[in-house]
C-alpha cells in the first residue's frame, strides 16, 4: 500500500466508490422519503422534468373526414441539487489508517446523518435549501380536522388527492400512530389495518411509511397522504471527504480533545410539482 492511501496523505478528496456505493444504497433503504417519492439520477447541479398537464384528447372521426389536432400541455419544474454535509469525529490514531480502512467505519454514521437531514427536509422543510417542502405545499383545503377517529380521517385526507384525480400511493405517519393502527376494527370486528407481509402494513389498501429516522414534527401534522410519484428526489454521484483538525463539532473543540473529524459532502435535488397531490392530517389538539 503506498502513502498516496493514507489519511494523512489525502487530507481531502473522493470518497472511495464502494463506500459512496454503499452509503447512498444505505440511505436509499433507510430513508422513507427515498423510499416513497419518485427518485432520478442528476448529472449536473439542475435537471428540468418535464411533466404532461393535459394529456390532449383522441377524437371519434367518420371515413374522409378531416382529424383534429390534439395539444398536450407541458409543465417543466427544474430540479436543483444542493450540497449537504456531515461531520464525523474520529481518533487521531485513524490518521495513520488508509482512506478505505476509515470510510468503512464511518459509513454508518454517514448514512445515518444523511437520511435524517433529508427526510426532516423533505417532509417539513426543516433546516431545508429547498424551496418546497411536502407538508408546506399542502393546500389549505386539503388539511383535514383531527377528529380523533384516525381512518376517517386517512379516508377524507385521500379524498381530496382523489377529487384530483390522482391515486393515493402512500401515508406517512410517525411511530406513535402503531397503537392506534392496532385497534382500528372494521364493522364486523376484524381489523381494519393489515400488519407487515409481503406488501408491508396496509390500510385502505395504502401501504403507511413509518420513518425510523426520528424525524417527525408533531406540530405540523398527523399523517400525511399522497401521490408521492409527484414528490422528486434527484440524486448526483459522488461524495466528497476532507479531514478537519482545528473545527467545534457539536459543542467538541477537536484540538482540545487530541480528535480528528471527517466532514462527507453530497448533493441532493427535491421538489413538490404537483401540491394538488398531498394532504394531511392536523395536529390533534
Amino acid at each position: 500500500m503506498s502513502d498516496t492511501q493514507f489519511i494523512k496523505d489525502n487530507l481531502k478528496g473522493s470518497v472511495p466508490t464502494e463506500i459512496a456505493t454503499e452509503v447512498i444504497k444505505n440511505i436509499v433503504s433507510q430513508s422513507t422519503a427515498f423510499k416513497i417519492c419518485k427518485h432520478v439520477p442528476m448529472t449536473s447541479d439542475k435537471k428540468v422534468l418535464p411533466m404532461l398537464s393535459d394529456t390532449g384528447s383522441a377524437y371519434w372521426t367518420d371515413e374522409g373526414e378531416e382529424i383534429q389536432t390534439s395539444i398536450h400541455g407541458w409543465e417543466y419544474p427544474e430540479l436543483e441539487a444542493k450540497k449537504l454535509a456531515v461531520i464525523i469525529p474520529f481518533t487521531k490514531e485513524k490518521y495513520e489508517d488508509s482512506v478505505m480502512n476509515v470510510m468503512e467505519e464511518i459509513k454508518q454514521g454517514i448514512s445515518d446523518a444523511f437520511t435524517k437531514s433529508i427526510d426532516s427536509a423533505i417532509f417539513f422543510g426543516t433546516n431545508t435549501p429547498f424551496d418546497t417542502n411536502i407538508v408546506g405545499s399542502v393546500l389549505e383545503d386539503s388539511k383535514i380536522e383531527n377528529s380523533g377517529k384516525l381512518d376517517m380521517d386517512i379516508s377524507d385526507a385521500m379524498s381530496k388527492i382523489e377529487a384530483n384525480d390522482l391515486v393515493v400511493n402512500g401515508i406517512i405517519a410517525p411511530n406513535s400512530v402503531k397503537a392506534t393502527l392496532r385497534t382500528l376494527r372494521d364493522s364486523n370486528g376484524n381489523a381494519l389495518v393489515v400488519p407487515g407481509g409481503a406488501t408491508g402494513t396496509q390500510i385502505y389498501s395504502t401501504p403507511i411509511h413509518i420513518p425510523t429516522s426520528k424525524v417527525w414534527d408533531n406540530s405540523k401534522a398527523s399523517s400525511i397522504v399522497g401521490d408521492f410519484n409527484r414528490a422528486v428526489i434527484g440524486t448526483r454521484a459522488g461524495i466528497t471527504y476532507e479531514v478537519l483538525d482545528q473545527a467545534t463539532v457539536g459543542g467538541i473543540n477537536l484540538a482540545e480533545r487530541d480528535l480528528l473529524a471527517i466532514k462527507c459532502t453530497m448533493r441532493f435535488g427535491f421538489k413538490v410539482v404537483d401540491p394538488k397531490a398531498f394532504a394531511l392530517i392536523k395536529p390533534q389538539a
